[in-house]
């Protein structure tokens, strides 16, 4: 996998435990669990002052790492577990665009299992959920993931 996250947008007294958690695969605190695990609400009440201030920044950081590293506490514990030296076992992204639970979504798998945590959903619109998937599609390619259906 390639590694050319930034941290540099991140308060700076978290961008050490972010790198650890990408880099090393070490169990991140209660609030970067949280953020990583997508969940707001936890994010919110475990953040200092300067996390609380800096949630959108942490939402954009969110889409610039390996999807299999977030989008809900299975995918941080997955992600934790994995040994990132074994690459006998591609990491293939597939995007899909469909009616998901009544509305157009754009949902991505990781090696056939999706990420729910990561469904964008898109109301009656499927020119805006065709649209995610195509952002999708390009993000992970630029993350270095094969990603189905594309050359």
């Amino acid at each position: 996998m390639l590694k050319h996250w930034s941290y540099n947008t991140l308060p700076d007294h978290m961008r050490h435990q972010a790198r650890a958690y990408l880099e090393d695969r070490c169990p991140p605190g209660g609030f970067l669990y949280a953020v990583l695990s997508n969940n707001l609400a936890a994010a919110a009440s475990r953040a200092d002052s300067a996390n609380r201030a800096a949630l959108l920044v942490w939402a954009d950081w969110l889409t610039t790492i390996p999807m299999i590293a977030w989008g809900s506490s299975e995918a941080v514990e997955a992600y934790l577990s994995e040994d990132e030296n074994d690459n006998s076992v591609p990491q293939v992204v597939k995007v899909t665009v469909k009616k998901y639970k009544g509305e157009w979504a754009a949902r991505y798998s990781v090696n056939g299992k999706y990420q729910e945590g990561q469904t964008y959903y898109a109301g009656d619109d499927k020119e805006d959920a065709e649209s995610t998937a195509k952002n999708m599609r390009l993000t992970a390619m630029k993350q270095g993931y094969t990603v189905e259906g594309t050359k």
